[in-house]
């Protein structure tokens, strides 16, 4: 078994075949490590709802089986060449990961800010991260502990929310919350970790 895996949960409408894009494109370019795809859940015992959850349940499945360099894409994404310098860079820094564009004030809910004990002016200074895309070397402390906060959140219920406003905070910084993306905005926050131009290894 490699160290290496690519995660996916492509669950319902056009998201499996999306995975199956995924899969096709990383072996067509030549990517030799395992790819861990599930069209219905994780089998691992964790909360359903929301369907985001799938994502923190497939990186706890994966750190079970003893991966250790993790990668998360979404059914949305293709691999346009070949991955080796992505996976190198996770490599040698410990982990990727890009900015969204937005701040984290404008993507968290009131109850995840409460979740994390954060206040709203705290966040206007963290950039939201995108997780349509992102990888972590969890052999490291320092990034295996993010994404064990991230996945206990997850348990927590704290990827809940809505895409639009939906009431979910009455600041007039608030857009719409992000689920996860959101939870794992905050803990890169809360932790320092600076994040890279989404650019650099994606395009649109």
């Amino acid at each position: 078994m490699s160290n290496t895996v690519f995660l996916n949960c492509g669950i319902g409408a056009w998201y499996a075949k999306g995975s199956e894009r995924l899969r096709a494109s990383l072996l067509q370019h030549g990517f030799t490590d395992d790819i861990l795809i599930w069209h219905s859940w994780p089998e691992i015992d964790f909360q359903r709802q929301p369907v985001y959850n799938c994502k923190a349940a497939a990186f706890q499945q994966a750190m079970n089986a003893g991966y250790t360099t993790l990668i998360w894409a979404d059914s949305s994404i293709a691999a346009r060449k070949n991955v080796a310098p992505f996976l190198a860079h996770i490599r040698e820094h410990g982990y990727w990961i890009g900015q969204s564009g937005h701040n984290a004030a404008q993507t968290a809910s009131d109850a995840q800010l409460q979740y994390f004990g954060v206040s709203r002016d705290w966040a206007a200074n963290v950039h939201e991260c995108a997780t349509g895309l992102f990888g972590f070397d969890v052999s490291r402390p320092e990034y295996r502990k993010v994404v064990e906060e991230w996945i206990r959140a997850a348990r927590d219920g704290a990827f809940k929310g809505s895409r639009h406003h939906g009431g979910q905070s009455s600041d007039p910084r608030f857009l719409f919350a992000r689920q996860d993306q959101s939870a794992m905005s905050l803990i890169l926050g809360k932790h320092g970790v600076p994040l890279k131009p989404f650019l650099n290894f994606a395009r649109f």
